[in-house]
Parts: C-alpha cells; sequence; structure tokens
C-alpha cells in the first residue's frame, strides 16, 4: 500500500509531539528506543480505525475488550 498511494508507513513508531509553527513532529520509534524529528509539509492526521469483531453467536454478551495497538497488549 506504501508504493501504490506514495506512503511512508512507519511501524511501532508514534508522534509523541506535534510542533505546528516549525511544521514538524517528534517521533519515538518503540523497537528502539530512539527518539527523532521529521518535517512535514501537510500533516495529515489519522488516529486509528474500528476493530473488527468476528461474528461468534453470543459474542455481544461476552466481557470483551478488543485492542488495536500491539503495545498496549504488553502493557496489559
Amino acid at each position: 500500500m506504501s508504493n501504490k498511494f506514495h506512503l511512508d508507513i512507519r511501524n511501532l513508531n508514534e508522534v509523541i509531539s506535534i510542533d505546528r509553527e516549525n511544521k514538524n513532529v517528534k517521533i519515538k520509534n518503540y523497537k528502539t528506543g530512539e527518539e527523532y524529528t521529521e518535517n512535514y509539509d501537510v500533516l495529515v492526521l489519522s488516529p486509528g480505525a474500528v476493530p473488527l469483531k468476528p461474528q461468534i453467536p453470543g459474542i455481544n454478551y461476552l466481557p470483551l475488550e478488543i485492542f488495536l495497538m500491539q503495545i498496549k497488549l504488553k502493557l496489559i
């Protein structure tokens, strides 16, 4: 998908701050622990998605929580 739409996708990275005045973002790489700054021309915020729930009979009656980020699962 990154080649098709010319996107720069970085898994296990999180933007931890946005400097609108200087048009840059501070990013943390969760794999290495490194923090670095990247400049941008246009910033598109896409905070997440809706998780898919399997169609299992009775699933709506279970105490169920769905996680989108693997890192949050590790914290639990």
